[in-house]
């Protein structure tokens, strides 16, 4: 590390000594003992506690520090959830900026130093919003997946009185997405500049003037660019306070103006403040008091100047409901057509405005007091019916996607008349009669688009994805159309050329349209027809007598195809005689060929009038086709003689051409057409001259000189093991490639410029052929040593094998498993084994194994306190790569179950106990639990009910490491329960059983008070007995008393 300065530090000792590290040293004298911390700072940023180090007397100490790489890792996609590759990631720190760039998969990785910095994503016209990153300190790496979405651009100027408002703030907030706010200052001629995804935004513009603030605000549905001048207005205060603001969790402030608005948000003490342009407002609060009830209050403002007010909320009740698209347009909201990104807007006769948004759930609340209005604002639909009920239903429907483009049949403007279909699930639209442009407007959804062409076959088929975000959509449709040809004939031999190529043969065939000539043919008889395909068609087709023409050349080798040319088409025949019928004919040899790197052209013609068998002769003239390049060599100014020039060759095929000028600086040379790197150095005296560049030459005759530049020495050796090799290096240019051989050192002449020097070979090595290459890029800016060393291209790779293992493991034992290692790669490998999610490997050490060779390893793994069931045990091996292998095993159920009890709660009607069952156990269980001394209680005067979640139930499951509850209410039947018998539960923990007692409490019952008492229960319920009960009661007994008296006298 350079270019940074290291710390030594200890504020309780009030030391610190920074000093500058110059490459990658550092030393500090004369340091007190005692223990210090490490700092750096690097690129003007301190991280004040890197590492730390503690010194004694007389100590003189060697301290190396390592910092560990931090990265930002994570991924870019479209918010259809497809990976976006190449796309940019900015990463912007207080005290450092990273631009980098997604990989094919979509996914990035960047090296980073500690900071906290914002991430933002963008790839062609889709951006995301702003992600925060943390990271805190060295040897920390953060995951973030960023959405990319399509965005528009947002632009134009601020303006106060029509001058430029510079340094105005502008906040440009998501109405629908949670906490996404764009906030900067507008530049010095006033101008700002977004890429935001279609949505519904907020912009509030606040500006310092001179007597105080200007300000502007609006609502944008954004579905297009928008370019604009916004001119700021003079701005007054609103502000007040909540009363009694403590008893609120928050209270939220909605701001409308006609059909713009603003939210804002009163701060813990209730206090709230806004700059706003003079004008009418109603304004709406809404909070939740510490018991989730709801409040509200509104206030209708006049604002002229700046105004406080105190604000008084008031209960009132909530109104809850749903925003959904009738998607299978049944009339009922189903789960999956619930609205989760939008707005509702209430307002009520009394000029309550409240504006909030739709909750991830969806389950909307907003409130009022008297008759209101409630509609939704949910970006790409639009409202069509409120239902009213016991909750609110607003249905909505999406608005229309614009799909414009233009029609291409095989790459040319479309001419005919053909229909579009476009597909989804649930709707189906035809654009009808459509030639080379069409129009529609399409609900958001997934298409299929059907190309229908009347009487033709169109094969083309297109997807395509709209979303509620996209206003205008592009999409150029690009088809190939095709006719069904039947032909009447008793012709056995039918052939389609098109352009003079075979495209077909046969009586009934499937044609792109176009021109065809037809070549028929049964026996002698024979017929050529020019077929235009324009449509399914069916045609008969007559033969005629033919003749038999024998084609013969001269002059050639090798018999060569002839182009036979009729009514102004042709087709390409290779054979040396054909059968025609009767008419006017062309043969015609056309062609060009590549012979030992050297173009040469053949060329015979002759018409002739068939009506009769006859023989043709073609007489072939060969040309050869070369280019002529003349010129001069010129370096400032001066003809350069005997100047040796390479032209290398950039296509298969051609031959590299090696030349020199004459003593006046000239050249002449021939050669086959083609593209070439041109290549050439000179000394003259001390000077050195290169040139280097590409050309194609085409056959004809070509005057240009070659002017050369100022050259550079590149100069250095090839070493392989340490030894200098003789080996060609290959060297890249933006001009293309040449190879230049070496006797172990290598020199050549170079203008300025970028370059590739690589090198390869293969040696010989535990019986395989290696490979070891050297590559190097350099920026040559002046005479340049440079050695290329070749490395071993290590292929590392270790196949492992599970062959055996234990089926069944014990929480905190062991289990065994056989795993064979083998060496596939060409290296040698040190192999150590490790296991992962608490299993550990007991008996692991380090396996060394030569390409080839394999090892069986008897594993021992020690067993966590793993869940219960099937469990997947990872084994990872660990070399110059990694090699995964996995096994499943069966995790024993251990039980660890612990109960307790406590009373919730005594009231006038019940005593109710609460049975928590903690599961300390590995896997999930059933409880059940029954009163075994049931019929017992209910004689002495108790009921007993258990609870589950409020329901009688005695069932509950816990799973692993969790608790739970069930209820236990006693319920007392007389008016004196006897106490002498505790609640006796059984508990079956699955197939285990727990016995738990629950002792009762006693109750004392007065002539006129009654009191019921549970145990660490501190409050009693009370209720007392009227006075004229005790007259009735009294006489009650006495009448009893005297009923029994006469009974006993009668008796």
């Amino acid at each position: 590390m350079s270019n940074a300065t290291l710390i030594l530090w200890n504020d309780t000792y009030h030391f610190r000594r920074e000093v500058t590290i110059d490459n990658g040293s550092y030393s500090i004298l004369n340091i007190p003992p005692h223990t210090y911390n490490i700092g750096l700072i690097i690129h003007g940023k301190e991280f004040d506690k890197v590492d730390t180090v503690t010194l004694n007397a007389g100590d003189n100490r060697s301290k190396d520090v390592i910092l560990q790489p931090s990265y930002i890792k994570g991924s870019v996609s479209y918010s259809t959830g497809a990976p976006a590759p190449n796309a940019t990631v900015e990463a912007i720190g207080s005290k450092a900026r990273y631009v980098f760039h997604t990989n094919s998969t979509g996914e990035f990785e960047q090296l980073v130093v500690p900071d906290n910095y914002t991430l933002m994503a963008h790839l062609g016209d889709n951006y995301s919003s702003e992600y925060s990153v943390s990271i805190e300190n060295w040897n920390q790496s953060t995951m973030e997946d960023i959405t990319i979405k399509k965005a528009y651009l947002v632009e134009g100027k601020v303006l106060y009185h029509g001058t430029p408002a510079m340094d105005a703030i502008i906040k440009i907030k998501s109405e629908l997405v949670p906490h996404t706010v764009y906030l900067s200052t507008v530049g010095k001629d006033g101008s700002f500049s977004y890429h935001l995804p279609a949505g519904i935004y907020s912009i509030y513009i606040l500006y310092p003037t001179s007597h105080g603030k200007a300000t502007y605000f609006d609502v944008w549905e954004l579905n297009e660019s928008m370019r604009m001048n916004i001119e700021l207005k003079d701005a007054y205060v609103f502000s007040g306070q909540i009363k009694d603001s403590k008893n609120y969790t928050s209270v939220e402030i909605s701001i409308f103006q006609g059909d713009k608005f603003l939210r804002i948000y009163a701060n813990n003490t209730g206090y709230f403040e806004s700059y706003l342009p003079a004008g009418n407002y109603q304004v709406g609060f809404f909070a939740y008091d510490n018991h989730n009830h709801p409040y509200f209050g509104r206030i209708t403002l006049k604002l002229m100047d700046d105004i406080e007010t105190t604000v008084i909320l008031h209960p009132t009740v909530n109104i809850t409901g749903y925003v959904f698209y009738d998607a299978n347009g049944n009339g009922e909201r189903e789960k999956n057509e619930t609205m989760t990104d939008g707005l509702i807007l209430l307002r009520d006769d009394k000029g309550y405005f409240e504006v909030r948004n739709i909750p991830p759930n969806g389950n909307f609340h907003v409130a009022s007091t008297s008759n209101f209005e409630i509609k939704a604002l949910v970006y790409g639909y639009k409202e069509t019916k409120v239902i009213k009920g016991e909750e609110y239903l607003i249905q909505v429907s999406p608005k229309m996607v614009i799909v414009t483009g233009h029609i291409y049949l095989e790459g040319k403007m479309n001419n005919i008349p053909i229909t579009l279909e476009f597909q989804s699930s649930n709707y189906t639209k035809k654009v009808e009669n459509v030639t080379s442009s069409y129009r529609v407007e399409l609900p958001p959804g997934d298409y299929t688009l059907r190309i229908i062409g009347g009487n033709r076959i169109c094969e083309s088929t297109y997807s395509l994805s709209l979303y509620e975000d996209e206003g205008k959509v592009r999409k150029d449709i690009n088809y190939r159309a095709y006719a069904k040809v039947k032909v009447m004939t008793q012709a056995n031999e039918l052939h389609w050329y098109k352009d003079g190529k075979e495209i077909a043969t046969g009586k009934d065939v499937k044609l792109p349209l176009g021109k065809y000539l037809l070549y028929a043919k049964s026996g002698n008889e024979v017929k050529i027809k020019i077929v235009d395909v324009y449509e399914n068609t069916v045609f008969s087709l007559s033969l005629e007598e033919g003749h038999w023409v024998s084609i013969a050349q001269e002059n050639v080798s090798s018999y060569m195809p002839v182009n036979i040319i009729y009514s102004g088409l042709s087709f390409v025949w290779e054979y040396r005689s054909i059968l025609l019928p009767a008419g006017d004919y062309i043969f015609m040899v056309n062609d060009t060929k590549l012979i030992n790197g050297v173009y040469y052209h053949y060329f015979g013609e002759r018409s002739a009038h068939i009506s009769e068998a006859t023989s043709i002769s073609l007489y072939i003239v060969r040309n050869k086709i070369m280019s002529h390049w003349s010129g001069r060599a010129i370096a400032e100014g001066i003809e350069l003689s005997n100047a040796v020039i390479q032209l290398i060759a950039l296509e298969s095929g051609k031959k590299n051409i090696t030349f020199s000028t004459d003593s006046a600086g000239r050249f002449d040379v021939e050669i086959t057409p083609g593209r070439y790197m041109v290549y050439s150095w000179y000394l003259l005296g001390e000077k050195k001259y290169a040139y280097l560049t590409n050309i194609t030459l085409y056959s004809g005759e070509l005057e240009r000189d070659i002017v050369y530049s100022k050259g550079y020495v590149v100069m250095g050796s090839l070493y392989l093991k340490e030894e200098k090799v003789s080996l060609a290096i290959k060297i890249q240019s933006s001009y293309g490639a040449m190879k230049i051989t070496t006797d172990g050192s290598y020199m050549l002449i170079l203008p300025s410029g970028e370059y590739a020097f690589e090198s390869r070979t293969q040696v010989d090595e535990y019986g395989l052929r290696i490979n070891y290459s050297a590559r190097k890029s350099i920026a040559v800016k002046g005479d340049t040593y440079m050695d290329l060393v070749l490395q071993r291209n290590s292929i590392h790779m270790v196949n492992m094998n599970v062959l055996a293992a234990d089926k069944v493991a014990v929480p905190g034992g062991e289990i065994h498993a056989l795993v064979k290692l083998k060496n596939t790669g060409n290296d040698r490998e040190s192999i150590k084994l490790e296991s992962f999610s608490g299993w550990s490997i007991v008996n692991g050490e380090t396996y060394t194994l030569n390409p080839g060779e394999s090892e069986v390893v008897a594993l021992t793994l020690k067993v966590p306190e793993a869940r219960a069931g099937n469990v997947t045990v990872h084994i990872r091996a660990r070399y110059g790569d990694i090699s995964d292998a996995y096994f499943t095993v069966y995790v024993e159920k251990q039980y660890n179950s612990k109960f307790s009890y406590e009373v919730e709660e005594w009231n006038e009607n019940a005593l109710v106990y609460n049975l928590t069952i903690k599961n300390d156990g590995n896997g999930e269980v059933k409880y059940r639990v029954y009163v075994l001394n049931s019929e017992e209680l209910r004689v002495k005067g108790w009921d007993v009910e258990l609870l589950v979640n409020g329901k009688q139930s005695n069932v509950t499951s816990v799973k692993s490491h969790e608790s739970g509850n069930i209820e236990i209410k006693l319920i007392p039947i007389k008016s004196n329960p006897g106490l002498s018998s505790p609640l006796k539960l059984e508990i079956f923990e699955d197939e285990n059983i727990h016995i738990l007692s629950i002792p009762l409490q006693s109750t004392h019952v007065s002539m006129n008070e009654v009191y019921i008492k549970a145990n660490d229960v501190s409050n009693y319920t009370e209720f007392r007995v009227p006075e004229e009960w005790y007259g009735l009661w009294i006489a009650s007994v006495g009448m009893l008393v005297a009923l029994l008296l006469l009974w006993r006298k009668r008796k």
